[in-house]
């Protein structure tokens, strides 16, 4: 793998919502979204990294982010429910769970027994291939 040296925190945000968008757009109902109106310059506008993925991400993108760092230790649904202040366990799994689920994202770490209740969810490798902007 190629080593790439950034020294400019604000191109590696940059290059990453970027990659984030070319890869989640490729994934089935992942709908990975960034403003892609936004030029770098934008981000060294900004004076946090707060701000500047506030400005890069729109929300559905900020929502993938976390649930995929959420689940780099495994987690089950109650507690990503919570974690993600989501009231509809439907909505969350049906809108975010399950597209990441089928894009092998995040696995079960019982995936024999689907609706076992000690079920959990976790980050896969390409689900951490997508964190780090790698192509998946």
């Amino acid at each position: 793998m190629n080593s790439v040296q950034i020294d400019n925190p604000d191109e590696l945000i940059f290059k990453l919502g970027l990659s984030w968008y070319e890869n989640g757009v490729k994934l089935e109902k992942v709908r990975f979204l960034i403003n892609k109106d936004i030029q770098i310059e934008d981000l060294e506008k900004e004076l946090s990294i707060k701000e500047k993925g506030v400005k890069l991400l729109k929300n559905r993108g900020k929502n993938i982010l976390k649930i995929l760092m959420f689940l780099l230790e495994p987690k089950s649904m109650g507690k990503l429910m919570e974690k993600m202040q989501f009231s509809s366990r439907s909505s969350l799994r049906d809108d975010y769970v399950k597209p990441l689920r089928d894009n092998g994202l995040i696995n079960l770490t019982i995936p024999n027994k689907p609706h076992d209740p000690n079920q959990k969810y976790v980050i896969s490798e390409k689900g951490k291939m997508f964190l780090g902007g790698f192509g998946l």
